[in-house]
């Protein structure tokens, strides 16, 4: 079994009984392909960066689950298909890493910074005289 992070966007106008409901819909979701959901933190309502279905905030919901690779596809559809959820993200974990800077890149930046302090010497000399 493998490990995912599942961010759930819900409608907006979900209750606490109904963020509870929707929970547990899940885990049944879940358990059903022969997973299990670890964690659960409701982040609550934000704001959206764009409308989803005509609406401008949404329901953050995090979860820790863990199943077998075959099923997240089918998991994520059955998700979209939910009437009260937006969007859904499923991320295997450990799987995002931030690529190292490019040498030349790191060099070019230097040599930039270098040259700024260059001519901020020379800009004080000017100055002096």
């Amino acid at each position: 079994m493998q490990s995912y992070s599942l961010t759930v966007v819900a409608i907006p106008e979900l209750e606490e009984q109904g963020r509870e409901q929707l929970v547990e819909r899940i885990r049944a979701l879940v358990e059903g392909k022969k997973g299990s959901l670890s964690a659960v933190d409701i982040w609550g309502k934000r704001t959206l960066a764009y409308p989803i279905r005509h609406k401008r905030e949404g329901t953050y919901i995090a979860m820790n689950v863990s199943m077998d690779q075959k099923h997240v596809a089918e998991t994520k559809r059955d998700l979209s298909h939910m009437e009260d959820i937006l969007r859904a993200l499923v991320v295997e974990e450990g799987t995002l890493t931030i690529p190292a800077e490019p040498k030349a890149k790191e060099e070019k930046r230097k040599k930039v910074a270098s040259r700024g302090t260059l001519i901020k010497r020379k800009i004080k000399t000017i100055e002096k005289k």
